[in-house]
């Protein structure tokens, strides 16, 4: 081959490298974004079902490592494993198959500490220090978002869910009896 059918290869591999690349981080910053969005809606489920007096089984529920990975990327804070027990059961977590969740908790969180997941910050906190999206990923995501929202709301779709009346909702309203 002669050098400048090397140095076309060579570009054309560097293009096709960049395109990766990118496309790449399109992917997590979508997969990050669901992350976010399943969160929201087990929680409004798991609230949802309180309220009316049903039991929320997620027939695919995720293991104690997944949800706690999960509770930590969507928290944007540090937590201590009595606040990611806490925000687990909000999510609906069934945490009645464990007889010391605290002590499962420190484990997991022992493990992915280890891999590089999660960084121990001291008095007891842990955050997530895994991929997260940079500032102009986030204002872009969220650009995208409100496009979508918006073509969404002129087709006529519209729900409470969507609205988010339920997010961020605190202490679930007790039922009467």
């Amino acid at each position: 081959m002669a050098p400048e059918t090397y140095k076309a290869a060579l570009t054309e591999a560097k293009a096709d490298l960049a395109d990766c690349i990118a496309e790449l981080g399109t992917v997590h910053v979508r997969a990050e974004e669901l992350e976010a969005r399943i969160f929201e809606l087990r929680q409004t489920i798991a609230s949802l079902a309180k309220l009316c007096g049903e039991e929320y089984v997620e027939e695919d529920a995720l293991g104690l490592t997944d949800s706690v990975r999960l509770a930590l990327k969507t928290a944007g804070s540090e937590m201590t494993p009595q606040t990611l027990r806490a925000r687990l059961q909000s999510m609906g977590f069934d945490i009645s198959k464990y007889g010391n969740l605290l002590a499962a908790i420190h484990t997991v969180l022992k493990r992915l500490v280890d891999k590089g997941q999660v960084k121990d910050v001291g008095k007891g906190s842990y955050a997530w220090i895994g991929t997260s999206p940079t500032r102009e990923e986030q204002l872009e995501a969220s650009r995208r978002f409100e496009e979508a929202r918006k073509i969404h709301r002129s087709h006529g779709a519209s729900s409470s869910i969507e609205s988010g009346w339920i997010s961020g909702y605190g202490e679930i309203p007790k039922k009467n009896k």
